[in-house]
């Protein structure tokens, strides 16, 4: 199963299949892309409106206001639990 990733775009993106799509992740999982600046994904296999596949990952629209809020409280979590993810917190 492939990831769903988050991601917002500060300008128009015309997002096309076969093309590679320059995006703002906000939830990427991989340690090799960072979700603090633009990147470009893989070539589009499939797209339905503002949500697109590539090779390895699902990309899902979401609001910039919305992404910013939620790029600051992934920070403060990350902040306070020192990058740690679900799986490593034991309470």
């Amino acid at each position: 199963m492939k990831p769903i990733v988050l991601y917002n775009t500060v300008r128009k993106n015309n997002i096309k299949v076969g093309e590679v799509a320059y995006v703002y992740p906000i939830n990427h999982p991989s340690s090799r892309v960072s979700n603090a600046i633009m990147v470009v994904t893989s070539p589009v296999l499939r797209k339905r409106g503002r949500c697109f596949e590539t090779e390895n990952t699902v990309y899902v629209w979401m609001e910039d206001d919305v992404a910013h809020d939620l790029r600051v409280l992934t920070n403060q979590i990350n902040e306070a639990t020192g990058g740690t993810t679900n799986e490593e917190c034991h309470y």
